[in-house]
């Protein structure tokens, strides 16, 4: 079963987020194949169905706040991330929700063994963490309706991580979150990684992947 891999480049959440909905309901009609949207977005703190407000510890941050339907708390989203939404038949590929969040976590733990970074996944705490079990390099969140997902992950490659400190990531309080260049201690080229999660995602998913370049594909001015 194929995927198809569309790099959009820097989108609004608020765009990403409408054509998300509407692809999942092309895959639920049996229309399209699975996908995996690569995207950045603006700075941006989005909020999972089991936020509450005292995640949000500092309301001087100026970001647009973004209410979804995925699991999950608060979280943030900017530039120098890698953001993944995967609109995905779970049924279709035998998996269910649990398999699915594991399968995408190893995906990412994979890929940053290309860097000789090794990572922690936590059962209880969705995402990938340092070894220690200390700082957060990734986050995960779906929502699954009919038996196909939306949202995924994020990968912090080079971003702003003092946007953080106006959260708790995740509703975690004594979360730090890292990211690839804080960690090796030099710049990361995004293309390389999203080629590497690519390259990595073939044999974990069990599937071929189509790449298409549509960067240009949606506006980018809503926030």
């Amino acid at each position: 079963m194929d995927f198809l891999s569309l790099d959009l480049g820097l989108v609004s959440y608020s765009i990403c987020h409408d054509l998300q909905k509407k692809l999942r309901i092309q895959r639920q009609r049996g229309l399209i194949p699975d996908l995996l949207l690569f995207v950045e977005h603006p700075p941006v703190l989005t909020l999972g169905k089991r936020f509450v407000a005292s995640d949000i510890i500092d309301s001087s941050h100026g970001f647009p706040v973004m209410a979804t339907e995925r699991g999950g708390r608060v979280t943030y989203h900017g530039p120098g991330q890698i953001v993944g939404y995967l609109i995905c038949d779970l049924r279709a590929r035998g998996l269910s929700i649990p398999q699915w969040v594991h399968q995408t976590e190893i995906l990412l733990q994979e890929t940053l063994i290309h860097w000789e970074m090794k990572t922690r996944i936590k059962t209880s705490y969705p995402g990938l963490w340092t070894v220690d079990g200390r700082r957060k390099i990734a986050s995960l969140g779906f929502h699954v309706e009919r038996n196909v997902s939306m949202h995924g992950f994020s990968l912090n490659c080079s971003c702003n991580l003092d946007h953080y400190r106006f959260i708790h990531p995740c509703g975690l309080q004594d979360c730090e979150m890292t990211s690839m260049e804080k960690e090796l201690g030099k710049n990361v080229s995004m293309l390389e990684v999203k080629t590497k999660i690519l390259e990595v995602m073939d044999p974990i998913f069990r599937t071929k992947i189509n790449t298409l370049q549509v960067s240009s594909l949606i506006p980018t001015h809503k926030v």
